[in-house]
This record gives structure tokens, C-alpha cells and sequence, in this order.
């Protein structure tokens, strides 16, 4: 279930599947950031812009920042994670500082 490298565009309908809004005023330049409310926490990650292929160190610091492994995450993609399944996850793995994503 391993895949090289997404797109900007295809993480961007995935994260938007598991929940995550845009934040449209989030200043100039050339990254998007998203957001997961949850119990009046944010949960943020920012992705590039323009980008065609996202490289594997942005790809796992998403990840990380999105507390999912890879596999949970190609579910999400694949629409078999809904947000309220994330946000259960979420919860459990909110205070975990030591989280590092499996890359699978």
C-alpha cells in the first residue's frame, strides 16, 4: 500500500475528506495552510502551493503534523476514514509528543 509521492493537489482533497478547512487569510506566499477543529484545538499543517510532487520529508512532517500513519492516511484518501474516525484517533494522539508517522 506504499506510494512514492502525492501531488499538492490530491493531499489537498484528501485533507479536505478527513475534515481539514483551508485558512484563505493566512498571509502571502507560497504555502496553504489547513486546519481540524476539535474541542477548540486546532490541528494545523501546511502544504506548498504550486507544487506537483510533494518530496518524502514534506510528505512524513504532514503526517507527523496530522497525527496519521501513512496507511491510516491512504485510507483517508481513499475515503474509508471519515473525520469522525479521525477525530477519534485524534484525540488519543493529541499529547503524544513522541508520535513519528509509519511509513508502511
Amino acid at each position: 500500500m506504499s506510494r512514492k509521492s502525492y501531488s499538492t493537489r490530491e493531499l489537498v482533497r484528501c485533507l479536505r475528506r478527513l475534515g481539514f478547512t483551508e485558512e484563505p487569510h493566512r498571509g502571502k506566499g507560497s504555502h496553504r495552510w489547513f486546519v481540524f477543529l476539535l474541542d477548540g484545538l486546532k490541528t494545523r499543517t501546511m502544504l506548498p502551493a504550486k507544487r506537483r510532487d510533494i518530496p518524502p520529508k514534506t510528505y512524513a512532517s504532514m503526517l507527523r503534523q496530522i497525527r496519521l500513519h501513512q496507511s491510516e492516511f491512504a485510507q483517508a484518501c481513499d475515503g474509508k476514514l471519515p473525520p469522525a474516525e479521525y477525530a477519534a484517533l485524534l484525540q488519543v494522539r493529541r499529547d503524544d509528543t513522541s508520535f513519528k508517522p509509519r511509513m508502511d
